[in-house]
């Protein structure tokens, strides 16, 4: 099983290509039938924080308390109730956006060394400079 980021607007790619949406919001849309594992949705003290030099050390501090074998459980359990499938966990905001995902994402990497990638996503990267000449 591998384990995306994506948004919920993205959900009909996901669904197309079998990859089961899991929600990490505090809020879901009305139209969303999925899982939603609401312990990895940033609190709505933390959302009420103004910068993001406020927001990601209090997210990284309710992701410090979370259970891994919990989510590691229950990833387990929605991907076998799927045939095995891979999973994309999602929230709002669009790739390239802050967003909570991508800080858990970085966050999983740096504990356990496993790579979250965002679900169709290719960061767009600045063209090298090539400095023209007048002669």
């Amino acid at each position: 099983m591998e384990i995306y980021t994506s948004y919920y607007g993205n959900i009909r790619k996901l669904r197309n290509n079998s990859i089961i949406p899991v929600g990490i919001s505090l809020g879901i849309p009305k139209w969303f039938r999925g899982n939603n594992l609401r312990y990895l949705a940033p609190t709505y003290k933390i959302l009420q924080l103004e910068t993001q030099e406020e927001y990601i050390p209090a997210y990284i501090k309710l992701l410090e308390s979370m259970d891994m074998e919990r989510f590691r459980f229950d990833l387990t359990v929605i991907s076998e109730s799927e045939g095995g499938n891979d999973i994309a966990l999602l929230c709002y905001e669009k790739p390239g956006d802050f967003c909570h995902r991508r800080i858990f994402a970085d966050w999983m990497k740096e504990k356990t060394g496993y790579d979250i990638k965002e679900y169709g996503y290719i960061e767009k990267k600045e063209p090298d400079v090539v400095q023209g000449s007048l002669f």
